[in-house]
Order: structure tokens, then C-alpha cells, then sequence
């Protein structure tokens, strides 16, 4: 839990030391902001550690069935939530292997080096989850979601 939580202090201390000069906020101000995001953080990672996605998934979808009302299609609204909770972790994996590939390589940090891989693996996941899915009869048109009566 540690290792994952690196990339979360490094961008802690980033929004710490830009909210002091862009932010106009004092050295405790920007503190606080850091803190509360880390709490945030670390409140996430406790919850997806110890709850099951199917939970969370039935969660979601009793909530967004209140706002059936409005148009919100409750199943689809916990589909996206699952699918991001899922691949979050597969893109913090994909990051890693990408940078080992690289510093195999002799290949310097940069941000461009790192992009265009991820983007590439990221949309062929895309492609492939879309894939996937359609084998499985979801259509959202039809609100069915695969599921046959």
C-alpha cells in the first residue's frame, strides 16, 4: 500500500508547492489543502481495499436510482463507476511497466515518452473492453444491459 501511495505524496507535494505561489494561500492553508487531499486518498484506498466492486457497483446503483427521474439510467451510471474503480489500478500497473520498459532502454524520463505508450495501451483496452461487451449483448440503447429477462 505504500509503494501505491509514492505517485499520491509526489503529486501532494506538487499541489502543496503550487498553491502557496499561484494559490495565494498561506504555508498553512496549503498544508491543510495537502492533508485533506491525503485524507481523501487514503480514505479511498481503505474503502476499495476492504469493499468488494460488486458492493460498491449495488451501492451505486440503489443512489443513481433516486435520480431515475431526472433521466439518469442507474445501471449504466454503476457500470462507469465499476469499470473506472477496476482500471485505475490497471493503468497505475500500466505506468509501471512502461517506465521498467524504459529504463531498460536507457530512455530518459518525460512525460511524451511515457504519453504515447499509455495512450496506445489505454485505447486498446478501450477497444477491447467495447469488444467485450458487445459479445456480452450490452447495448445501452436498449437499457437491458445484456440481462435477459
Amino acid at each position: 500500500m505504500a509503494r501505491s501511495l509514492w505517485p499520491v505524496l509526489l503529486m501532494l507535494a506538487l499541489l502543496f508547492a503550487v498553491q502557496v505561489p499561484f494559490g495565494e494561500l498561506s504555508w498553512g492553508e496549503a498544508m491543510v489543502a495537502a492533508a485533506r487531499f491525503l485524507a481523501l486518498v487514503l480514505l479511498a484506498t481503505v474503502v476499495t481495499m476492504t469493499t468488494r466492486v460488486t458492493e460498491m457497483v449495488d451501492l451505486f446503483e440503489r443512489v443513481f436510482a433516486l435520480a431515475r427521474p431526472l433521466g439518469v439510467d442507474p445501471a449504466k451510471l454503476a457500470l462507469m463507476l465499476a469499470l473506472t474503480i477496476r482500471f485505475i489500478p490497471l493503468l497505475v500497473e500500466q505506468v509501471r511497466e512502461i517506465r521498467q520498459a524504459q529504463q531498460a532502454r536507457g530512455v530518459e524520463r518525460s512525460m511524451a515518452a511515457l504519453f504515447v505508450p499509455l495512450l496506445v495501451k489505454v485505447l486498446t483496452l478501450a477497444d477491447d473492453l467495447t469488444a467485450a461487451l458487445e459479445a456480452r449483448g450490452y447495448d445501452p440503447a436498449d437499457g437491458s444491459n445484456g440481462r435477459k429477462a
